[in-house]
């Protein structure tokens, strides 16, 4: 079992998504969450990044923060770190300016009309060595944002806007969103709450064949995660009820056409709000584990189990079902849940994954102890 060590970075900090990088170019990981970073090594010293704001969901059910990504990009190419970032409640994409010292960040709009960006990822869905943003646009069709490049692959400042062409033509991605191999053909696909959609040759230009083989509910974690969990070999999915109680997983099987069917099964039903997920080694076996936790006052006090116990957990693969470690688990005075984008990498230098946890009850990290 591993062991972690609990750091409090910030339990005033109301912010629910973090990233870990070198903000400075000084050779040391530093801690970026909402409107502030954290000076690595020892994250004490705090310097703003600009401000943010708080903003209402639809139907008033909680306030948030404007900042509903914090994915760290060298957007421009002048070799510091930037940050991306997303809104639901005002429909877009943007990006914030390094400014290579301890000034504010400006920030350039990327789409001003994105749409309900639930929060979105830094993925190589091409495989060009340069990751596309893909946002979970809850009610949109699919989209890519291209870094453009110079001739050095360095990059410019802007972003090309590719709309992924589905075939037959469907609905709006939903909530919920992922990334995984699941033809095995060594490309990603993109799952969507309603089904999975299988990458062409050129992601761009050619259309998308859509597979409506599952539905994951109208609530699915941000993101949905692929796991060779039955040892078919076939890729199954892990998802979460990110609004209500339950973590499960589909088990692909195939029939003797090579057709895929998606079997049901419960791995931890007992605790509610597991909106982000996410895969990592963290034992160094050789085979990544599933970090997840529960969201706190994801939707306010409206959501089934809003006000149970947080929790931060992670689940190890034995025969064919995933098995749950407790991290940290207990009241929100003293404990921290997943947040909206939960994040895991090397944040203390160790070389083994560490584990940030933002949310409206905190910032904490977890120091991977081995």
């Amino acid at each position: 079992m591993v062991r972690f060590k609990k750091i409090v970075i910030d339990k005033d900090s109301t912010f629910e998504t973090a990233a870990a990088c070198d903000v400075n170019n000084d050779g040391i990981i530093d801690i970026v969450c909402g409107g502030y970073w954290y000076k690595g090594p020892d994250f004490k010293k705090k310097i703003k990044i600009c401000d943010v704001k708080e903003t209402s969901s639809e139907g008033g059910l909680e306030p948030y923060w404007d900042d509903f990504m914090t994915l760290p990009l060298d957007v421009d190419g002048d070799g510091y770190i930037d940050l991306v970032t997303g809104s639901w409640s005002f429909g877009n994409l943007r990006w914030r300016k390094n400014p290579r010292n301890e000034g504010t960040w400006e920030e350039i709009m990327i789409d001003d009309k994105a749409m309900c960006v639930e929060t979105g990822f830094l993925v190589d869905i091409d495989r060009c060595g340069v990751p596309e943003l893909i946002a979970n646009n809850v009610r949109q069709s699919l989209l890519v944002y291209k870094l453009i490049t110079d001739k050095n692959g360095k990059g410019t400042g802007k972003f090309r806007k590719c709309p992924i062409k589905t075939y037959p033509i469907y609905r709006d991605q939903g909530h919920g969103i992922g990334f995984a191999d699941i033809g095995g053909r060594g490309r990603l696909d993109i799952v969507t709450q309603h089904g999975w959609y299988q990458q062409p040759n050129d992601p761009y230009n050619d259309e998308w064949l859509y597979f409506p083989e599952f539905e994951l509910g109208c609530y699915a974690s941000i993101p949905v995660v692929g796991m060779k969990i039955a040892g078919s070999g076939y890729m199954d999915l892990v998802y979460g009820v990110g609004h209500g109680y339950g973590l499960h997983w589909l088990e692909q099987v195939r029939d003797d056409f090579e057709n895929s069917h998606w079997v049901k099964h419960v791995i931890d039903d007992a605790a509610s709000q597991y909106h982000s997920l996410v895969l990592a080694d963290l034992d160094g076996d050789g085979e990544d584990e599933l970090v997840t936790g529960k969201r706190y006052k994801a939707h306010g006090l409206h959501d089934p189990g809003s006000l149970d116990p947080l929790g931060v957990y992670y689940y190890k693969r034995d025969k064919g079902r995933l098995v749950r470690h407790v991290i940290d688990f207990g009241d929100p005075s003293d404990c921290c849940g997943a947040g909206l984008g939960l994040f895991v990498g090397n944040v203390t230098g160790s070389g083994r994954p560490d584990i940030l946890a933002p949310g409206k009850d905190g910032l904490a990290l977890y120091v991977n102890l081995g």
